[in-house]
């Protein structure tokens, strides 16, 4: 999972920029739903 290449992407990102963990779970909800089954 490339973190920084999802931070570098914020305009595909439905959240703010500033919290950068909401926009690694929506990435990653994209690439690999199983990450974020552990967040839930």
């Amino acid at each position: 999972m490339d973190v920084k290449q999802i931070e570098s992407v914020p305009e595909d990102a439905p959240r703010p920029v500033g919290t950068t963990e909401a926009v690694i779970e929506d990435g990653a909800a994209e690439l690999e739903p199983t990450i974020v089954l552990g967040r839930e």
